[in-house]
């Protein structure tokens, strides 16, 4: 049963988009409860702010895409916020020598959930490859790899400190 009203204008929505969207979220957000409640304002969105474009359900799709996109997207942002703490910051700096190995291989663990060019940049960082050398090879423009390359340290970080805090308790 759908979470939507079944009004003949959005019961193509629900039928038809609501599992899809869904998903396309949870490809950005990686929390399937958190996916549903941005679908049901992506859903809200659509009837308060373009109840004209609900009567044609190729612009529906659309519309629909667009605006989840930039709801997970915000989402992200937002709860990115609360990882501001860098690495030195979480264990002591004295003790970063000794335990070095141990935040390097906690590192290249989770590389695994950053996509192919998150992880390219991150190894070109760590291994002191030129921006340059990676801009051509990538056919990137700096601030793009910048811009990837922050994205790829936030979630490293969040990873790293889930990674840690679930070795304390």
């Amino acid at each position: 049963m759908s979470r939507y009203p079944e009004s003949g204008r959005m019961a193509a929505f629900s039928c038809d988009f609501e599992s899809l969207i869904i998903h396309f979220i949870n490809q950005y957000i990686h929390n399937q409860a958190v996916a549903e409640e941005i679908c049901q304002d992506v859903y809200l969105t659509l009837l308060e702010q373009y109840p004209d474009v609900l009567e044609q359900p190729e612009d529906v799709k659309k519309l629909a895409f667009k605006i989840a996109k930039n709801k997970a997207l915000n989402y992200i942002k937002k709860a990115s916020t609360r990882y501001e703490i860098s690495v030195s910051e979480i264990l002591d700096y004295r003790a970063v020598v000794s335990e070095k190995d141990i935040l390097k291989e906690l590192l290249y663990d989770q590389l695994s959930y950053l996509s192919a060019a998150e992880q390219r940049v991150i190894l070109g960082k760590i291994h002191d490859i030129p921006m340059e050398v990676l801009e051509k090879e990538m056919n990137r423009s700096r601030h793009a790899l910048e811009c990837i390359y922050s994205r790829a340290v936030k979630k490293l970080r969040k990873k790293i400190l889930q990674k840690l805090n679930d070795g304390e308790n």
